[in-house]
């Protein structure tokens, strides 16, 4: 366990770590995830080199996969803060097919397990802290404890209110070189149009006009990354 994961255990789980005593299921492994091995994830994570990363919207861990493996590979003493309520998102509920990816068992997605089979199933528990909590809750949490984020990757709702409270939450929590990588932005310059997630487009575009003057936004393939002038 890094030294950074510890102190995230006991300032977050009074100690006692909830990946500690987990074995993998192979019935529970489940690597399926959306652009999970984006460019961001990782070359943000060579470059600022974080201590504490914080993700909100895990699904079954695939990017927090990734950038665990990043961290790995630097030696990084750092951790990540998995966010997620792990019961799935409206979209889940709403759409049969969807559905069946959270794997109900009496009336509650097993999300989490399987979350928690795929880490361990990769080894990679020293850089890892769940936080099973909504969004806000959790931003509350740390903020209480002084715990502050090098790297916020936000893939939670796709809602437009949803993802701009996440900004404007957690833009509130960053560390002098913290950066936010969004997920699910996808915008042509060319034409100044969205073409996918409509309301994350317009949620983040609103939040960059409201920042134009601290904060910077590049964009490739389904994800942007907002860098704080500031904190540069």
């Amino acid at each position: 366990m890094t030294a950074t994961k510890l102190d995230l255990v006991e300032k977050i789980h009074h100690g006692i770590d909830p990946l500690a005593f987990t074995t993998t299921k192979e019935s529970q492994i489940d690597f399926h995830g959306w652009n999970s091995s984006h460019i961001y994830l990782t070359k943000t994570i060579e470059l600022i080199r974080p201590t504490i990363v914080v993700e909100i919207g895990v699904w079954k861990g695939g990017s927090t996969l990734t950038m665990a493996k990043a961290l790995q590979r630097l030696g990084q003493d750092s951790a990540i803060i998995a966010i997620d309520t792990f019961r799935g998102s409206p979209e889940h509920w709403c759409e049969p097919e969807l559905f069946k990816m959270m794997n109900v068992k009496n009336g509650l997605p097993t999300i989490y397990q399987t979350f928690i089979a795929n880490i361990t199933a990769k080894g990679l528990q020293e850089f890892i802290v769940p936080l099973p909590v909504d969004s806000y809750s959790a931003f509350e949490i740390l903020k209480r404890k002084g715990i502050k984020a090098d790297l916020v990757h936000i893939d939670g709702g796709h809602e437009y209110q949803s993802v701009t409270n996440d900004l404007n939450t957690w833009s509130q929590l960053l560390s002098p070189k913290g950066t936010i990588i969004m997920d699910d932005y996808i915008w042509d310059d060319e034409k100044q149009i969205a073409k996918g997630w409509l309301d994350v487009a317009k949620a983040v575009n609103d939040f960059m006009d409201a920042h134009r003057n601290n904060a910077t936004l590049q964009h490739h393939d389904a994800k942007c990354l907002i860098s704080f002038k500031h904190n540069q």
